[in-house]
């Protein structure tokens, strides 16, 4: 309990304080991330997905960048049968940084894109289709600033997000899907955690 007010204490302490660190407007933001998860139900099942992602961004105003992402995608899951995933997204985001200290600075992240992928299922025969899906997510991160100009973030990648997929199959069979969803949902802290590194300017 004593720990718990303490933490909670220093928590509100840093948010308050008042300090130099920020993102200037006019500031030109490269960056990229990477995310990773593997999720094993037991010896011969699992999940493994990762996501790449390259962003551009230029601050319109302090500590507010707007900007456009593209990236990589991949997966891979055996559970009764096999299957396996890649494709592209491109989107627009925006970010919103508190800086923290000198060093610190927390940011959440809204993004809205566009996910094209092929999949192929391998069971007693191929089934390849492809997805189509448009979806809202929301990412919290912590950056710290290396150097002047060089920063590495840990987020929580689409710890909520919504969207809207559509699956078509080879013979142009059509099933639409609308799902919300959460990254907290994994069995491990782990694999909610994503990696990033920035270049601003």
């Amino acid at each position: 309990m004593k720990k718990g007010l303490f933490i909670t204490v220093i928590f509100i302490f840093c948010c308050l304080i008042r300090i130099n660190a920020q993102t200037d407007k006019g500031a030109t933001l490269i960056g990229g991330s990477f995310h990773f998860s593997n999720n094993q139900a037991n010896t011969t099942d699992h999940i493994k997905s990762g996501n790449a992602q390259l962003k551009i961004g230029h601050a319109f105003a302090p500590n507010i960048m707007w900007g456009v992402q593209g990236g990589y995608l991949f997966g891979d899951k055996t559970y009764i049968s096999s299957s396996g995933n890649s494709g592209f997204s491109a989107g627009i985001f925006n970010r919103l940084y508190r800086p923290l200290s000198n060093a610190f600075q927390l940011f959440g992240e809204s993004e809205l894109g566009y996910v094209r992928s092929s999949n192929r299922i391998t069971q007693d025969n191929n089934i390849q289709y492809s997805q189509d899906a448009v979806g809202l997510g929301f990412t919290p991160g912590l950056s710290y600033s290396v150097l002047d100009w060089a920063r590495i973030e840990l987020m929580l990648p689409n710890i909520f997000s919504v969207t809207y997929t559509q699956n078509r199959t080879t013979d142009n069979t059509r099933e639409r899907i609308f799902a919300a969803t959460t990254s907290l949902s994994s069995s491990s802290a782990l694999n909610t955690l994503g990696l990033g590194f920035s270049v601003v300017f």
